[in-house]
């Protein structure tokens, strides 16, 4: 009996050696077999999240054509010269093909958008946090991530066995000749019908870029510049921020010493605050603000990203519409901008404290480069145990070093406090309540969250006696998707759930209570609309004074933050977008279709003249990095900050 059992499992070990060498001889055809599968799957995924399944055809076609034309050209060119280097290229290839399907199926699950290779820059140059947001993303989501494990696995054993014992495949002519003619013919077939089907059934926006294969598109953007931003418009860039010597602002009579809070809010989109929908009741707070201050209800961020906005709002200058964060670079001679003048000017004193960690994105860099006095982070001012997600931190916690700093002086002072429980993966402290567990639900739970924690704020400005004397502003730096276009997240979107974000301001600003703006605004607008508050003369600024010369003809420019991303720009209710990915201009009529569900038809000259200008204002506003790149600074005393071309990295080195 023993011998017996014996034998049967001996002959199932045989079986199965028999058929992991079938597989091995089969590797490179196998690997180009699973990134189809990855990537038709994940398609179908996104359809039937985006409700666009009668798309889905016209999606994949492209894949089909492309991936089935290489594995088709692989197992001619072994057929022609059946030998081990051969299979052994073919199947290194192969990987690399297989691979990048398994990252775009989990960046189109996370984003909604298919992988670029520029989407990768960031983990290359700030690889620790970069890794932890994904690492954080895969643990949220175990199910996409042993999705995405398994054929990783099985690409990295079909990679290990051919490198080191490749078994070579016996091709039997003619049924090989019939494979390769039928997958062929597939694959020829394909690229026509695909674009037969897309004139038929167009896709909604937002999701043109769906009809592209992934592969191809990245192996193009290498070999040609793209429709968006180039390295040469990167490398030839000549325009600098002037310094604090070059501006001096004139001031008038009237010239107020008022304090002033600014709060900028993480990620928060309009159309979920109680402006927007007041049935919600997220942001009674700021609700209560715009009765008594006033709102500029149509506020655009310029860029979809957190540093580029707040380099934005703290200037009133266009921020470089570039995919990096060149102004964070250490810059020894510092930016104009609201804590410059103030300081300089008025005597003010700045202090900038945010509940996110100071690493990311080097962040005391670009503060220092703004000129303020004092930079706090997570880091500095939070207990462990209370942080939030891998960026944020209990935004009460800042509370008391707020209240020690704003108490220290009598002078009049900046203070901006940046909230960040908005950010993902949208979490707030245990104290607040149960979190909820739909991402949708757990992001207005932080909005409500960070709301207390605002009127918080300004209830310590009243116990202090000093509300009466404060230009409180609250403003956002870029939205929230949650796949109305199929998107989401902020960097690669140019619809309003991105852009669109509060901004109000109270206090003694001069301005009837209950003051709605409806014209189009922008993040560059806050800081010339403050500094006209208090009585400066606001000439020179990219953004206006929104309170004395705002025009209906204005552009408001934004972007996205990818380089080849949408970007564009708002007159009054008209919105015109050019997206580079798919090179396509889209216009619509807020007025009448403010959801941005319908694209009115241009034509041809109209979207060849919009392209032409949206790409002028994107380049124009690149940053020049004026000099070395390569060399260390301490900001802050307690933040080593070092270049990285066009980025920046920062650590943490408490003192004592």
């Amino acid at each position: 009996m023993r011998v017996e059992r014996m034998d049967a499992l001996e002959r199932l070990r045989a079986s199965a050696r028999r058929v992991l060498a079938g597989l091995a001889s089969r590797a490179f055809s196998l690997l180009m077999a699973l990134a189809l599968s990855c990537t038709l799957s994940v398609k179908l995924f996104h359809a039937l999240r985006s409700d666009m399944l009668a798309q889905y055809v016209s999606w994949v076609l492209s894949d089909v054509a492309v991936l089935g034309g290489i594995e088709v050209a692989m197992a001619l060119l072994f057929f022609v010269w059946p030998r081990r280097s051969v299979f052994r290229v073919n199947t290194a290839i192969a990987s690399l093909v297989c691979l990048w399907s398994i990252v775009n199926a989990g960046w189109l699950v996370r984003t909604g958008t298919q992988v670029f290779p520029q989407a990768i820059l960031p983990l290359i140059r700030d690889p620790l946090n970069v890794s932890l947001i994904v690492g954080v993303n895969l643990i949220k989501h175990p199910v996409g991530f042993l999705a995405l494990l398994i054929p990783c696995l099985v690409c990295s054993w079909l990679l290990v066995m051919t490198i080191a014992r490749p078994i070579l495949p016996l091709y039997r002519t003619r049924p090989f000749l019939v494979r390769v003619l039928v997958t062929g013919c597939i694959a020829l077939v394909a690229l026509p019908a695909r674009a037969s089907i897309t004139k038929r059934l167009p896709s909604a926006p937002g999701l043109s870029e769906m009809h592209y294969n992934s592969q191809l598109r990245a192996i193009v953007s290498l070999i040609r510049q793209g429709n968006g931003l180039t390295r040469q418009d990167l490398y030839t860039a000549e325009r600098m921020v002037p310094g604090p010597e070059d501006v001096r602002l004139a001031g008038s009579e009237n010239a107020r010493s008022s304090k002033v809070v600014i709060v900028i809010l993480e990620g928060l989109a309009y159309r979920y605050t109680s402006l927007a929908q007041p049935q919600m009741d997220t942001t009674p707070f700021l609700r209560q603000m715009a009765s008594s201050g006033v709102e500029f209800a149509s506020m655009r961020s310029t860029v979809t990203h957190t540093t580029k906005a707040i380099f934005a709002m703290l200037t009133g200058r266009f921020p470089s519409a570039s995919q990096d964060v060149v102004e964070a670079i250490p810059n020894p001679r510092r930016f104009a901008s609201l804590a410059t003048i103030l300081a300089g000017q008025a005597g003010y004193r700045a202090a900038f404290f945010q509940s996110a960690k100071g690493t990311f994105e080097a962040r005391p860099s670009l503060v220092a480069n703004l000129g303020f006095d004092l930079f706090m982070a997570r880091e500095q001012l939070v207990d462990p145990s209370r942080y939030l997600g891998y960026l944020a931190a209990d935004e009460f916690a800042m509370l008391p070093a707020i209240r020690n700093w704003v108490s220290a002086e009598q002078r009049p002072f900046l203070l901006v406090v940046m909230c960040s429980a908005t950010h993902d993966p949208y979490e707030v402290p245990t104290w607040y309540g149960q979190r909820a567990s739909d991402p949708v639900d757990r992001y207005i739970q932080t909005i409500r969250y960070t709301d207390s924690f605002i009127e918080a704020l300004h209830g310590q400005l009243k116990e202090l006696g000093l509300d009466q004397e404060t230009i409180f502003c609250v403003v956002g730096d870029h939205g929230e998707a949650f796949g109305e276009h199929g998107r989401l997240g902020h960097d690669m979107i140019g619809f309003d759930e991105a852009l669109h974000v509060p901004w109000l301001i109270t206090g003694p600003i001069g301005v009837r209570p209950g003051t709605r703006i409806l014209l189009p605004t922008s993040s560059i607008d806050v800081c010339p609309t403050i500094l006209g508050m208090l009585g400066f003369a606001t000439d020179g600024f990219d953004g206006a004074d929104c309170l004395a010369d705002l025009r209906k003809d204005r552009p408001v420019y934004f972007s996205c933050w990818a380089n080849e991303g949408p970007a564009g720009f708002v007159i009054d209710n008209k919105k015109y977008v050019y997206d580079g990915v798919c090179d396509q201009v889209l216009a619509y009529d807020l007025a009448t279709d403010p959801l941005e569900r319908s694209a009115c038809v241009l034509s041809d000259q109209q979207a060849d003249a919009i392209k032409i200008q949206v790409l002028a204002w994107r380049r124009s506003t690149i940053l020049k990095v004026p000099y070395q790149v390569d060399r260390k600074a301490m900001v802050f005393d307690e933040w080593v900050c070092r270049p990285v071309a066009r980025d920046c990295t920062c650590k943490y080195r408490p003192q004592g």
